[in-house]
């Protein structure tokens, strides 16, 4: 209640602290079950809000996460915007652990840098994806071994006093606490990479986008095997890298029609955020990644302000069935002159261009302008104009449809 009444006299929409709801049919994603009326509340607050994501429990044939929950009853949330930690058992109980864990970091891959290199040749690309992963995973065992030097006198209340999953005394290093570490293998730019070898979008080549994070999901596998640590694979949220990268990749390469000419690179896996995809569509296109890339990921759909909470529900159900974790993005702006809220640049109830928005960076919300000024880089603003609403008309047949897809 507090969350969707907004702060302050304009009640602007609050971006921090991050909400995250975690949804069990049995809890509380079904009429009937005990908490069921929590989950309504929820997606209340999400019409307007934004917040809370919604992370599934469900569909462990899918779901990691779901898969963790039914062996060990651990309802693990993430870390930040997306990250998770791989699976650890306690050395003396044997027993499955996340609390008090951490995570050391993530290396992050650019894809369509790595595919431009390849001029085109499958087996050239992977061969590079092979080398720079191999830089990555010796990165992050030269930061790994400094690490594992720092004292316990450093921060005693997490390493010395029971903040940590074990203690080390004062004088100790933290090397026995971060064996429980994570270890991340990040990645962006799919739908480039697609673009680039096959001049079409990641939506017609989703099999071929999903062999490369496998190819990836293995490498880190193999690489926690050879060197005995917690490596896993990371969707990056890349919140200023889409920027960064593209522009090193523009210096260097030029203007590659649907490659380098935007001023972004799309997030991870994500399908472009102008493909003109339904709900569930977007579900189903991306679902197949969430599995795969278990140290982090996150779907969104973009909805208008004041979405019907009918179809809202139906939205979050469907990506529930399909063990996401799952954004609602709407624009959410306030006129500081007359607290109308809404979806607008220029109020239309006053005509005042002294505007407060927020909306989704990539798995954080953010500040998009304040007071009319824009707070992101100009790869991020192009990322946000070029965003489409996804379809929600009728929904019911839509959604029928994605569920005779998903069973078979």
């Amino acid at each position: 209640t507090v969350r969707e009444r907004g702060m302050g006299q304009n009640g602007l929409t609050a971006i921090f602290p991050k909400l995250v709801f975690i949804h069990s049919d049995e809890v509380n994603g079904l009429e009937g079950s005990p908490n069921f009326d929590l989950y309504n509340e929820a997606i209340e607050c999400s019409r307007r809000r934004l917040y809370p994501d919604y992370l599934s429990l469900n569909n462990p044939e899918k779901n990691n996460l779901a898969e963790v929950y039914d062996r060990s009853g651990e309802a693990v949330s993430g870390m930040g915007c997306r990250a998770y930690l791989s699976p650890f058992y306690h050395p003396k109980t044997g027993k499955e652990l996340y609390t008090g864990r951490s995570n050391l970091g993530a290396v992050t891959l650019n894809l369509p840098k790595i595919a431009i290199e390849s001029k085109g040749d499958i087996q050239k690309f992977y061969e590079l994806i092979d080398k720079y992963s191999d830089m990555i995973f010796d990165i992050h065992l030269d930061a790994y071994e400094k690490i594992s030097k720092t004292k316990g006198s450093t921060n005693p209340l997490m390493f010395c006093e029971g903040g940590a999953w074990t203690k080390v005394g004062h004088e100790d290093t933290i090397a026995p606490i971060i064996e429980a570490s994570t270890m991340s293998l990040g990645y962006i730019g799919l739908e480039e990479v697609v673009q680039y070898l096959f001049k079409e979008s990641l939506k017609n080549h989703t099999d071929f986008a999903l062999d490369v994070v496998r190819h990836l999901k293995n490498l880190t596998e193999e690489a926690s095997d050879k060197y005995d640590k917690l490596f896993a694979l990371y969707s990056a949220p890349a919140e200023s890298l889409i920027y960064r990268f593209q522009n090193l990749n523009r210096e260097q390469y030029g203007d590659i029609k649907n490659v380098t000419d935007r001023e972004y690179m799309t997030n991870s896996f994500h399908i472009h955020v102008s493909e003109d995809v339904s709900v569930p569509e977007k579900i189903l296109l991306e679902s197949p990644f969430h599995s795969l890339a278990t140290g982090g990921r996150i779907s969104y759909c973009e909805f208008p302000y004041g979405v019907d909470t009918n179809v809202l529900r139906q939205s979050i159900d469907f990506a529930m069935s399909q063990g996401l974790y799952f954004g609602v993005n709407v624009i959410s702006a306030t006129c500081f002159d007359c607290s109308n809220t809404g979806d607008f640049d220029c109020c239309p109830k006053c005509g005042s261009e002294n505007i407060t928005s927020v909306s989704r960076v990539c798995g954080y919300l953010s500040f998009g302008k304040i007071k009319g000024d824009s707070r992101y880089n100009l790869g991020k603003q192009a990322e946000v104009r070029d965003r489409v609403k996804h379809k929600t008309d009728n929904f019911k047949e839509l959604y029928g449809y994605a569920k005779e897809v998903n069973n078979g």
